[in-house]
């Protein structure tokens, strides 16, 4: 394993739940929340214990809240939307239930094994990367072809549709990232993250026969 893969998904714009709990159900939504940890995490029924992944969106009376889902520590993870969904919404409500004790506070809490709840703005969360060392990279048709990145080891792809991230969240991206493509035209989100997986596997199988 050379690379350590993060991956920062900012649903800035989409309220992922109602009041009562229930999942949307317009497209893009929830639908592109669970296909995009999907291609982040899965390989072949196994999880990448390599990747970690940043899901940001907005609550009620709770403001950006962000899921961590670190992958080697995961143990309650589905592939099918159902669970996902169900797993995503009952973290919330634990976090809500807790609110009040962390309400001037923005420490992690632990929801579940491999799963942690904070409250962090993209701006922070951003900064905080770049600070540890990590490459940020963002989706760009006028970008760099991703076959021809020489990528660090520490990398940190920034992805989410524009109906869903804010303008100012963008210029922050732009501001402090490198803009890739992987062809004529943007795939899909969570096809985005499954080929810049790809890339990478076969970077570091080039490495792996450098040795």
């Amino acid at each position: 394993m050379f690379f350590e893969r993060i991956f920062i998904l900012p649903f800035l714009k989409s309220k992922l739940f109602k009041k009562h709990g229930q999942a949307e159900s317009l497209i893009p939504g929830s639908y592109l929340v669970t296909s995009c940890l999907n291609a982040a995490f899965y390989l072949s029924h196994n999880i990448r214990r390599d990747t970690i992944v940043f899901l940001l969106f907005k609550e009620e009376d709770v403001g950006i809240l962000c899921l961590k889902f670190v992958g080697k520590n995961l143990k309650r993870f589905q592939p099918d939307e159902h669970s996902i969904l169900g797993l995503i919404r009952n973290s919330i409500i634990k976090f809500r239930n807790l609110v009040n004790t962390y309400e001037k506070s923005k420490e992690k809490i632990q929801i579940y094994p491999g799963l942690l709840v904070f409250r962090i703005s993209f701006s922070e969360l951003l900064s905080k990367l770049k600070d540890a060392g990590y490459q940020i990279l963002y989706p760009s048709i006028g970008g760099v072809d991703v076959r021809n990145i020489r990528f660090l080891q520490k990398i940190a792809y920034v992805t989410s549709s524009e109906s869903l991230i804010d303008e100012v969240s963008q210029k922050i991206v732009h501001r402090n990232g490198i803009g890739i493509h992987f062809g004529n035209t943007l795939p899909r989100t969570d096809i985005q993250i499954i080929l810049l997986h790809n890339e990478l596997d076969r970077a570091e199988k080039r490495l792996s026969n450098s040795l």
